[in-house]
């Protein structure tokens, strides 16, 4: 009997230290679950700066040439596909050059980022917007009637002879637009 009892106090005992052991593992697989929550969170962080690196203008935060040139791909495709057109505008400013030679590369820097807020302003974020490079930008846009995207180029050229105000001094651009259109079957 006193074996017995003395068998059954060991037992206890173990299936309180499994049960310490126990308690202590869930928690440790808390910590693990949150840890792994935190790295899975830096990871997409991560991969979203590496890709925000690859496809994105740093100045103007618009698509860079590569981005576009995906998208475009993708646009020409479902106007392919689909009997959509689509619209391309190059846009040049004009007098940036002087502006930036005159005013210094602070300034012209700053009228880009404002035409690049303009742009994606007058397309309603529905356009494909990119900064092709140094004061040049590209807009495409899918499934749009002709005399549609001619408006949209003339509210981009009237928003752009608004001055910018840089440094508190107004500062006057303008723009050039040529637009080309993509009908299924039809290269213009």
């Amino acid at each position: 009997t006193q074996h017995a009892m003395l068998t059954q106090r060991q037992n206890q005992a173990l299936l309180e230290q499994q049960e310490h052991h126990i308690s202590e593992m869930e928690e440790k697989n808390k910590e693990i679950i949150q840890i792994n929550k935190g790295l899975e969170q830096k990871i997409e962080e991560r991969t979203k700066h590496i890709w925000d690196l690859s496809n994105k203008d740093p100045l103007t935060n618009l698509y860079n040439r590569t981005a576009f040139l995906n998208t475009l791909d993708k646009n020409f495709a479902t106007s392919q596909s689909h009997s959509n057109e689509l619209a391309v505008l190059f846009i040049d400013l004009d007098g940036f050059k002087l502006i930036n030679d005159l005013k210094g590369h602070a300034t012209g820097d700053e009228i880009l980022k404002s035409v690049a807020n303009k742009l994606v302003s007058i397309t309603n974020n529905s356009a494909n917007v990119c900064r092709w490079g140094g004061d040049e930008f590209i807009v495409a846009i899918n499934n749009t009637a002709r005399n549609e995207v001619e408006t949209i180029a003339n509210l981009i050229i009237e928003a752009l002879k608004v001055p910018i105000i840089c440094d508190d001094e107004l500062v006057n651009v303008g723009a050039t637009i040529g637009i080309a259109f993509y009908e299924k079957g039809v290269k213009n």
